[in-house]
């Protein structure tokens, strides 16, 4: 039978345990059976994470302006992509204006975005 971290105290416990025995100096100084230690305790705690600190996905407009951010791409440059003005990307970065069907094609096409992301909902700031 599996066991299942239920507590943030076990939690603790297990991820105390899976530093120790990953922080040895040399990985062929792990045995067999802390391998498998390492891979069940592994396990446990992203379960334990997923049930009590789900991620929720992001939201749609902050996601467009991280990608700008880091791909280092002007408001400009994105609104090309998107055939849109820049003037149309502001109201949607601004809340004023939901991504279109076609917008959101583009910019999975082009940047790879999920369509799980861009298809979150979010409220507009009116």
């Amino acid at each position: 039978m599996r066991k299942i971290l239920e507590t943030q105290a076990q939690l603790k416990k297990a991820i105390k345990r899976l530093e120790f025995l990953t922080d040895k100096e040399e990985i062929s100084s792990i045995s067999d059976l802390e391998e498998m230690e390492i891979e069940y305790l592994s396990v446990l705690i992203e379960e334990f994470e997923e049930k009590h600190s789900p991620i929720e996905p992001p939201n749609p407009v902050e996601y467009l302006k991280y990608i700008l951010e880091h791909k280092n791409m002007k408001q400009q440059d994105l609104a090309n992509l998107l055939g849109i003005s820049k003037g149309t990307l502001s109201n949607i970065l601004n809340y004023r204006k939901k991504l279109s069907i076609e917008m959101i094609r583009a910019l999975h096409k082009h940047l790879g975005i999920s369509y799980d992301i861009l298809m979150e909902d979010y409220e507009l700031q009116l």
